[in-house]
């Protein structure tokens, strides 16, 4: 009895861990903007043009610290139905890596991130 429990224990162990396989580095949102912004790089390097073309924008927004822009990058990606399961992986990390640092942001009264917040969740009102 005692070594079936051990098995089982040693089963669930097992899968819990995923058997020792490294996980997908897309199944973590990144906790900065820099780490988002090297994701993007990495994931979208071979991309079509005209995609690499919106995701260097929204890098170089990243990389200025335009996070408004970046705000309707990310929205504008997300709309794009020509990307691939990791290209719209990368692009959801990214938002959420986007909406963890404006959150910090929002909350200290920062207008530029209330701006950008404003623009993520799609209500940038006239004020």
């Amino acid at each position: 009895m005692k070594s079936l429990f051990y098995l089982i224990f040693l089963i669930s162990v097992m899968a819990a861990s995923g058997c020792g396989e490294k996980q997908d580095p897309l199944a973590v949102v990144p906790e900065t903007i820099p780490q988002a912004s090297a994701q993007l790089k990495r994931v979208f390097d071979q991309a079509s043009p005209e995609i690499r073309q919106h995701t260097d924008r929204l890098i170089a927004a990243y990389d200025k610290g335009n996070l408004e822009e970046a705000a309707g990058m990310v929205l504008q990606l997300q709309e794009n139905r020509n990307l691939n399961f990791d290209q719209q992986m990368a692009i959801r990390n990214s938002r959420g890596s986007l909406e963890k640092n404006l959150a910090r942001g929002v909350e200290s009264g920062d207008p530029k991130a209330i701006a950008a917040w404003r623009r993520l969740q799609g209500s940038a009102a006239v004020e």
